[in-house]
């Protein structure tokens, strides 16, 4: 489906262009320190941290909605992948309710985390090519808090349109404990809609065939070529 943008006479603040300074100057840091200098200093209390905040921003997202609140007193990604279980054995296929909760709680996340989404769809929508190189590089250094390590894909082929839009993931950790069924109801179709509909940051994602693998490509952008989500 077609991207729903925001309409035309959608507007940038000062803050969403700040946001958007932010994090080309993250990427710009990225690109310029070794990847494993933020493995070894960071990398442990980032993933903490986003883990703890995503689950708060859950817990918000479902009291105010009147839902379930889902809790394990189990710290970290164990623990958030306790209250995930929970969440899909009571709603196993039921989309509507998986995609609305996940919708909410990603906008407490990012309102935690000091963006207001409306301003960051209104940036998407504005610089729709650069924001999906801020959203690829952001992407590579925070994933590893619920999939594990992720890296940029390197397309040499010059006709491959859209040609280095994508991550993959080598040995998703989310998809290993939520299961095959799971991995496409409370990721895939979520971050999908999510990204794509909400915050005007098209989104495809290809997990890789489970004979083959646990491993996962994320696409960011209108360009993202069919050869770069291929196994």
């Amino acid at each position: 489906a077609e991207p729903l943008l925001a309409d035309s006479g959608a507007t940038v603040t000062p803050y969403a262009l700040s946001i958007a300074m932010v994090m080309a100057t993250l990427g710009a840091l990225i690109i310029g320190i070794p990847y494993l200098f933020y493995d070894d200093i960071l990398k442990k209390h980032v993933d903490g941290y986003l883990t703890n905040v995503f689950r708060a921003s859950a817990y918000e997202a479902d009291a105010k909605a009147g839902r379930k609140v889902y809790k394990s007193d189990t710290p970290g990604f164990t623990g958030m992948m306790n209250e995930m279980k929970a969440v899909y054995k009571d709603h196993k296929g039921d989309q509507s309710y998986l995609t609305l909760a996940f919708t909410e709680s990603m906008d407490l996340f990012f309102v935690a985390l000091g963006i207001n989404p409306d301003d960051y769809a209104a940036f998407c929508y504005k610089f729709p090519k650069f924001s999906a190189w801020c959203n690829k590089i952001s992407a590579n250094i925070s994933f590893s808090w619920v999939v594990g390590g992720a890296k940029i894909i390197r397309n040499n082929d010059n006709d491959a349109k859209g040609s280095n839009n994508a991550l993959v993931i080598e040995k998703c950790h989310f998809r290993e404990s939520i299961g095959e069924e799971g991995c496409i109801e409370m990721c895939k179709t979520p971050v999908e809609e999510y990204f794509t509909h909400r915050m005007n940051a098209p989104i495809k994602v290809s997990p890789q065939p489970r004979e083959q693998g646990l491993g996962c490509k994320f696409c960011y952008g209108n360009e993202c070529s069919l050869k770069e989500l291929e196994w």
